[in-house]
């Protein structure tokens, strides 16, 4: 019989994240939670480390709620740079759905404008436009538009 430590990570905070490599579904919710407490807490920041903490370190592949969670976190923090490694990261993951994918385009093109990086959020914009005839998507944009 194997015997398995159990190890947790301090992040930031006072929770306790637990990387037991046997519960990534429990480990993903537990990051997810924590990465909506950041946020709400107007540390965007922690978020994003928390993202690359979990995709670098532990190597947890995130899911569509942990990617909503970082793209508001790279809305709030205003860094292009950051804004962009997050959008080619999304693009790159195999595992999401169709809609979800498209989902995460349309928060994508919201946050770009919300930063004022209008070409990307046209170029995204154009991108889907054509798979999708949703108002949202348009409001989307002008919402982007205005914050000009």
């Amino acid at each position: 019989m194997q015997v398995f430590r159990r190890l947790s990570f301090r992040l930031f905070s006072t929770s306790i994240v637990d990387v037991n490599p046997l519960s990534n579904d429990k480990q993903l919710v537990e990051i997810t939670k924590l990465m909506k407490n950041y946020n709400n807490s107007h540390v965007p920041i922690r978020t994003y480390a928390l993202f690359e903490w979990m995709i670098n370190i532990i190597d947890l592949k995130p899911d569509l709620n942990c990617y909503l969670r970082v793209i508001r976190a790279c809305t709030d923090l205003n860094n292009r740079n950051i804004c962009e490694k997050i959008h080619k990261f999304i693009d790159k993951d195999q595992q999401l759905s169709s809609n979800d994918h498209l989902q995460l385009q349309i928060k994508l093109i919201y946050m770009y404008a919300k930063i004022k990086h209008i070409e990307a959020a046209e170029q995204l914009f154009r991108l889907i436009r054509n798979s999708l005839s949703d108002i949202s998507l348009f409001g989307t944009m002008f919402k982007g538009e205005r914050v000009r």
